[in-house]
């Protein structure tokens, strides 16, 4: 089987970026032949990309790229044409390749993965300039709300009418949570479940938690990832837990306001903004947390490093909303608070700080292991081989299959 894997590959990468990379190698395994589109507003996969479509992180140019970029529609067309993929599974794209990408894609079986809230938010967090939870429909109310420029609106229109039929373009679309499934499908979108896989943890790490207490964060610095409430967070803790050291690992266009709030707070010195990791590197630095953290402010469609951090042993602080809340079990895989509450969060630092939970820093095995398990890259590659192999046989007997918006 041929697969072509596309994706936009943003300049500061996420969680896509680090899911797509790890899903190549895993259907490869499975017996597949595996090539990759992304855009060049980022890395290209850091030049390992097959295939590159020009992209542009200026905001001249993405008013008209992100509406529809030939060049992503050429580089599809290329891809059909020298490379013949019996399915299309198509990542984000509506940031930088656009809907072009998959609205080029003929006869050929897409499968979609939505891995944020940008079919039904103009933003893709569902978060209010405030910080609060929207819980409108997309529409005029985005202008009203603040959320976009009048401008920005009604260019969004016609993008939106263009995203519509790229939806509807897939023979089905996938999500990585249960909790994304719920919002999804109260904005009319049905969706299948696909959870998202993990690396079984590096043999050359073994948990070790560091002698002092030690909090660490692993992501992009950005406005809905909440890393300020962890800030306040430590700035609370009082002289008793001047030992508890917070690591921020990562990098994006908060750094600079956070390190100044860090300053203002009178935090720096037990807090270190690490830039961006290897991923070989966060795995060090997780095996000597005693807890990963993760504040967002947004209700996360899924949370990644939470799973990255339970496989390995590691407990996790997290906001009590979307798919974190499907994820962690409090007082199991680690404890929860109310989103932007930094007072609560300082308080669960506290008892992991005094070993009044987790007294040796490590989730017990027999919690660990099955979620290993289950969300182990193999079996995430053979739940996928499935769905590609269900839609190539529906494409096959229903040519005009399109999929998209409303009950299916």
């Amino acid at each position: 089987m041929r697969v072509l894997l596309v994706t936009d590959w943003n300049p500061v990468p996420g969680g896509v970026e680090t899911y797509v990379r790890g899903l190549r190698p895993a259907l490869e395994r499975a017996g597949m032949r595996v090539r990759v589109l992304t855009s060049s507003a980022g890395s290209s996969m850091d030049g390992e990309a097959d295939l590159v479509a020009r992209g542009s992180t200026r905001l001249s140019s993405q008013a008209v790229f992100q509406v529809f970029n030939p060049f992503a529609w050429a580089q599809m067309r290329t891809a059909l044409r020298e490379f013949t993929p019996d399915v299309v599974h198509v990542h984000s794209f509506a940031y930088h390749l656009s809907p072009a990408v998959v609205l080029a894609t003929r006869d050929v079986p897409v499968v979609i993965t939505l891995h944020d809230y940008k079919p039904i938010c103009p933003l893709g967090t569902k978060l209010l300039p405030d910080g609060r939870h929207c819980t409108d429909r997309a529409g005029i109310v985005c202008w009203r709300h603040g959320c976009l420029s009048l401008a920005h609106w009604g260019r969004d229109q016609a993008r939106y009418r263009l995203l519509a039929r790229a939806l509807a373009r897939a023979s089905t679309l996938l999500v990585g949570s249960a909790w994304m499934q719920r919002a999804l499908r109260s904005e009319g979108l049905r969706t299948e479940l696909a959870v998202y896989p993990v690396d079984a943890p590096a043999v050359h790490h073994p948990r070790r938690p560091a002698a002092a207490p030690t909090v660490l964060y692993c992501g992009r610095l950005a406005r809905e990832k909440g890393v300020d409430v962890l800030l306040r967070a430590v700035s609370g803790l009082g002289p008793g837990l001047a030992s508890l050291r917070a690591l921020i690992a990562g990098d994006g266009p908060e750094r600079h306001r956070l390190e100044r709030l860090a300053g203002e707070l009178g935090v720096t010195p037990q807090v270190s903004f690490l830039g961006r990791r290897t991923s070989d590197q966060v795995a060090e630095l997780m095996s000597a947390a005693w807890a990963v953290a993760v504040p967002s402010q947004w209700a996360e469609p899924f949370g990644l490093v939470a799973l990255e951090a339970i496989t390995q042993g590691v407990p996790v602080v997290a906001t009590s909303a979307g798919g974190l809340a499907d994820l962690i079990t409090d007082g199991v895989t680690g404890l929860t608070f109310p989103v932007g509450d930094h007072c609560a969060l300082a308080e669960r630092l506290s008892r992991l700080a005094a070993g009044v939970v987790f007294r040796n820093h490590v989730l017990a095995p027999d919690v660990v292991e099955p979620i290993r398990r289950s969300h182990a890259p193999d079996r995430h590659a053979s739940i996928l081989a499935d769905i590609y192999a269900r839609v190539i046989e529906e494409r096959r007997g229903k040519p005009s299959v399109a999929v998209g918006f409303g009950d299916r």
